[in-house]
């Protein structure tokens, strides 16, 4: 049965454990069971997007894939009507084994004329599953597990997808403590919290009172405009790592961000040893090529 590769609301364990061995594998440069050799791969892209489709785009490449890469909505100007997402979507998956999509909305209940199999790069402001893939498998290569940690997410909360599918896969994870710091304003929605123990959640304002005790420190990202309102400097320098703050960080913490940063994290701190968002967006490559890896065996 195909499979498509949509939330992170349907890892369990055993998958995210399959597809971080095979993350690192690929890493140490092993070729063993690459199922993707000749195959060709979609790149649908209808919103902006630079490490993502870049990412899948070089994963397919090293995996001896054949991409092909639309980011268009109209595939020429002579189109007087603007072709409907289904019937785009029906021709491409006939075209493609695989087929990686992202829009500024939400298509994943969209798919029923796909022919293949699809996978979420971005659906709006709701889930980037592979982003969380990355996540755990930077978390558990630097970390050495991903159980027991604190981990700190800080941001808005409320729309940033990528905070949305980590907080979700960490549920499947036992006796992980979760620190969600944000103005009450963007909270994160009760949904993507899941399964977790909501005695080992806490959800605060003041970033000063949980940073000091988290393994992981994770920036989602805060920007000035929001749905639900402007944020002046004031209330957005709270959420941001400054040299004061960062000498309250464990020495053995790691700090992560989806990139492409706002001003959350200071440039000056990327020296920092506890400093590793560039590690993680090295670690996406091997994270996506385990994911396509592992869903376009299905065909």
């Amino acid at each position: 049965m195909m499979q498509h590769f949509l939330s992170s609301a349907s890892f369990n364990r055993a998958l995210i454990e399959e597809l971080l061995a095979s993350a690192k594998r690929f890493s140490e440069g092993s070729a063993l069971n690459n199922r993707a050799l000749n195959r060709v791969i979609g790149l649908w892209f209808l919103d902006a997007s630079t490490r993502t489709r870049v990412g899948f785009e070089v994963a397919s490449l090293r995996l001896g894939a054949k991409p092909f890469h639309i980011s268009q909505k109209k595939f020429t100007q002579r189109m007087s009507v603007e072709e409907s997402f289904e019937d785009t979507l029906r021709v491409l998956s006939d075209y493609a084994d695989l087929l990686c999509i992202r829009g500024a909305e939400d298509f994943t209940k969209r798919l029923s004329t796909a022919s293949c199999p699809v996978l979420n790069c971005g659906n709006g402001d709701d889930e980037h599953p592979s982003q969380a893939i990355t996540d755990l498998f930077t978390i558990q290569e630097l970390k050495g597990q991903i159980e027991g940690l604190c981990i700190c997410i800080v941001g808005d909360l409320r729309h940033m997808r990528a905070a949305h599918s980590l907080a979700r896969s960490l549920g499947a994870f036992p006796n992980i403590q979760i620190d969600l710091v944000s103005p009450s304003l963007l909270r994160m929605p009760e949904q993507y919290l899941g399964s977790h123990d909501r005695s080992l959640i806490v959800q605060t304002d003041d970033f000063s009172q949980v940073i000091a005790q988290a393994d992981v420190i994770y920036f989602a990202g805060f920007a000035p405009n929001t749905p639900v309102g402007v944020f002046d400097e004031a209330t957005r320098s709270m959420y941001r790592l400054d040299t004061v703050i960062a000498r309250k960080i464990k020495k053995d913490a790691i700090i992560l961000c989806p990139l492409p940063r706002i001003d959350e994290i200071l440039p000056v701190l990327d020296a920092m040893t506890q400093s590793a968002y560039f590690v993680q967006s090295k670690m996406g490559l091997f994270a996506r090529m385990a994911i396509l890896n592992r869903y376009i065996s299905q065909i």
